[in-house]
């Protein structure tokens, strides 16, 4: 009789066909390999909030329009990855001179805090959404 432990076949003839054998302590079939990278994180749509829309209208640079773009696309990737939005060149694509200004400019605007220490990237600690600001109350014909 044929022992099939000894050679620890990878096959088996039974009942006129080869049947695949594994065993619990076999080493992996993709040993030598390389193994895949994790998928990166993709972003499909983020939303653009009303005040920021209607506060970017009132900037004077396309950057500070990139930039907003990109801060919201990073502070979406944040609520799932955690950490913080810093706006460095491999996040932002933009040059040091037009993120400082177009920061700048969104600070002004109301849209965002930021935070830097020393020479590193600045950090935004908060984006302001509209929603802090007090509303006005309607009046109807009689005043009030």
């Amino acid at each position: 009789m044929n022992n099939i432990f000894a050679g620890r076949p990878s096959r088996v003839w039974s009942h006129g066909k080869w049947i695949e054998v594994g065993y619990l302590n076999d080493p992996p079939k993709n040993k030598g390999k390389r193994p895949q990278k994790q998928k990166s994180f993709k972003i499909d749509w983020v939303k653009l909030p009303n005040y920021w829309i209607e506060q970017l209208d009132r900037c004077q640079r396309l950057g500070t329009i990139k930039l907003a773009h990109r801060i919201l696309r990073e502070a979406y990737k944040r609520q799932y990855l955690g950490g913080e939005v810093v706006l460095s060149v491999a996040v932002t694509g933009l040059p040091r001179s037009t993120r400082r200004r177009a920061v700048e400019e969104m600070v002004k605007l109301g849209l965002i805090h930021t935070q830097q220490e020393g020479n590193k990237a600045v950090v935004v600690t908060e984006l302001l959404l509209g929603d802090d600001k007090p509303k006005r109350a309607r009046r109807g014909r009689n005043g009030k």
